[in-house]
């Protein structure tokens, strides 16, 4: 999802979204199906000290456990935080994202935050018990 943010690139203020993500599930550790489409509602954000996008990401499916093998249903609010600028000294900077043009693409960093955020191995009710 690109979001315009050009409106805030020179002023302070917030534009708010709310997109639905096509995220294969063979693309998340654990994830057999969707129950529904990962969605995320959040907000960009130009303060003083500089841009931020914060959102809430759910997502809702069918995963397997790395330890027995059972299939379970979970859902959860995972919270999202990713500093972003319009101007990078350092290109290999892995802690901010680049605005780009004045678009900023939503779902990439929404992607590669829940990455960062993703547990290495999945474990069902009974198993973290």
């Amino acid at each position: 999802m690109a979001l315009d943010i050009r409106k805030i690139l020179d002023s302070l203020g917030s534009i708010p979204f709310e997109t639905n993500l096509d995220w294969v599930p063979s693309d998340v550790i654990g994830v057999i199906a969707w129950s529904r489409a990962p969605f995320a509602k959040g907000s960009v954000t130009h303060k003083a000290s500089g841009f931020l996008l914060l959102a809430a990401l759910t997502v809702s499916g069918k995963f397997l456990c790395d330890r027995c093998g059972a299939e379970f249903s979970q859902c959860g609010e995972i919270p999202i935080r990713a500093a972003l600028t319009d101007e990078l000294e350092d290109t290999d900077n892995p802690d901010y994202y680049l605005i780009s043009g004045g678009e900023l693409d939503v779902s990439e960093i929404l992607r590669s935050e829940y990455v960062l955020q993703e547990p290495t191995i999945t474990l069902c009710p009974t198993c973290v018990a």
